[in-house]
């Protein structure tokens, strides 16, 4: 009689990053509230040594960081760029539970 060995299914990569977006809307709308956010993107997704998926999510946060005006050709320009952050969400591979949010 022959043994039939279990596979484990990992989560895919499409699913870790639709539970890590999920993660975050549940997250930070405790806080801020995602309503406040503005191009909310995945960044960077890895699967870790530990065998957990890290799904970096990059956003704009309402605010601007404005350098300092420069003279050129058509008269005084300051350039204004909104401020972006980013948050990792740490997934497990083989359940898509949450590990930790940094």
């Amino acid at each position: 009689m022959a043994v039939q060995s279990q596979s484990v299914e990992k989560v895919s990569a499409e699913k870790a990053i639709d539970l890590a977006f999920e993660y975050f809307k549940k997250f930070m709308d405790k806080g801020k509230g995602t309503n406040r956010l503005q191009n909310i993107l995945l960044e960077e997704l890895e699967l870790e040594y530990d065998g957990n998926w890290r799904v970096a999510i990059g956003f704009d946060v309402g605010r601007v960081k404005e350098d300092k005006p420069e003279i050129n050709l058509f008269g005084q320009s300051k350039t204004v760029e909104p401020i972006r952050e980013v948050r990792e969400i740490y997934l497990d591979s083989n359940k898509g539970t949450f590990v930790k949010l940094v």
